[in-house]
């Protein structure tokens, strides 16, 4: 699939990728998120305003402050390897179109790993090459060569019995908010996320047999159903719980009704700001989806390696970790791994000591581990909150 989310994104010196990224216009920044229920009356819309004083590495795009930043996968990694391509052929080699296909840990000589990768040559021959280095960092996705290579434990993995569906979409207009439509009926919630300008992604968790129908809708039924469900607004005819009990019931049951309205709302009020919006009086509708490209889809489930580091080898984004897409944290996850590592490689550097010295690169594993878990269990109890188990859940 080709959709990305960005969240904070820490300036660099001069200004780095990502700073390039969102001055082109290439991106899709949200300052508000509207999330509401598919089967009830709940509704939340905040905005960057409602959170904590702003951090020198939050996003920012012309206009203001953002939530976040949506970007197609094909922008970020153009961006990236233009950066790359900069720096100095002395210090740094790059090598297109290859794969690894082996990693070896010398016993005789445990100060380097040996790495032999496969690359394709101009004239569609291939050609292998072998490479040592102190530190391997396994960035190759969940599915690590890297990590299966050198046969390192097994991720601890909780299938969510999902499939995600994305696709990018034009759409009628520019909008800068998030929407996120929780649907019991099928398993998950449905996004339309701004991309840039006149163009979205969609992304659709769900059950696998209503996957299978939405990848295999035609084009215009595929956008007919995209419209239907994202301008649906929250229900406000469910009924009252003093209409449905037995009439002895029904004075308490209105009192205890009119209590948990009151507390919630006053709960509400102390933690968001005035721009807040809380019911379904807040609901925005989302622009109309005019047009839909290819779709695509892969099964969720949430992973985490035992260990990020095994010697001189390092994992660092889904090689190390995979989450649910619902709260857009798998990318910035693998930043924060980026960064972690790259402090602990440079205070090993600037101390003297080997790039991979074993105490501070497990010291970068023992805090991500710890740091991902917590997002994962965070995502985990939203998911299990509102999957559809119990279709009568509403809130």
């Amino acid at each position: 699939h080709t959709l990305r989310i960005l969240g904070r994104c820490a300036p660099s010196p001069g200004g780095g990728p990502l700073e390039r990224i969102l001055g082109s216009g290439r991106v899709g920044a949200y300052r508000r998120m509207q999330v509401w229920d598919g089967e009830g009356p709940g509704c939340l819309s905040f905005c960057a305003d409602d959170l904590p004083p702003p951090r020198s590495d939050d996003a920012t795009i012309a206009g203001g402050r953002a939530l976040g930043v949506c970007v197609e996968e094909g922008v970020l990694v153009g961006a990236l390897w233009d950066e790359l391509g900069q720096y100095d052929t002395a210090d740094v080699t790059l090598r297109g179109s290859c794969r690894v296909v082996a990693v070896d840990r010398p016993v005789d000589d445990p100060s380097h790993v040996s790495v032999t990768v496969s690359s394709e040559n101009a004239d569609g021959s291939t050609s292998t090459s072998r490479l040592r280095t102190s530190l391997l960092v396994a960035a190759d996705g969940g599915r690590s060569a890297v990590r299966s290579l050198l046969d390192m434990p097994p991720s601890e993995a909780h299938n969510y019995g999902r499939v995600a569906v994305v696709a990018s979409v034009s759409v009628a207009e520019g909008f800068e908010v998030a929407h996120q439509r929780f649907l019991p009926q099928t398993g998950g919630p449905a996004a339309l996320l701004p991309l840039r300008p006149g163009r979205a992604g969609v992304v659709w968790s769900c059950l696998p047999e209503y996957a299978e129908r939405l990848r295999s809708l035609p084009d215009a039924e595929f956008v007919a159903l995209l419209n239907d469900t994202f301008s649906r607004p929250p229900r406000i005819d469910l009924p009252s719980l003093s209409d449905v009990v037995p009439p002895p019931l029904r004075f308490a049951a209105h009192e205890t009704e009119r209590l948990l309205r009151a507390v919630g709302e006053g709960m509400a009020l102390n933690s968001l700001s005035s721009s807040a919006k809380l019911g379904p009086a807040a609901f925005v509708r989302p622009p109309a989806v005019t047009a839909v490209d290819a779709r695509a889809s892969f099964p969720l489930s949430q992973a985490q390696a035992p260990a990020y580091v095994d010697g001189r080898v390092a994992l660092v984004g889904d090689a190390a970790h995979t989450v649910h897409p619902l709260a857009g944290q798998g990318l910035n996850l693998g930043f924060a791994d980026v960064d972690c590592l790259a402090d602990c490689v440079s205070a090993n550097v600037q101390a003297g000591m080997d790039i991979a010295d074993s105490s501070r690169l497990e010291d970068y594993g023992r805090r991500r581990r710890i740091d991902v878990g917590i997002t994962q269990a965070g995502i985990r109890v939203i998911h299990d909150a509102f999957d559809g188990v119990d279709a009568g859940r509403v809130w």
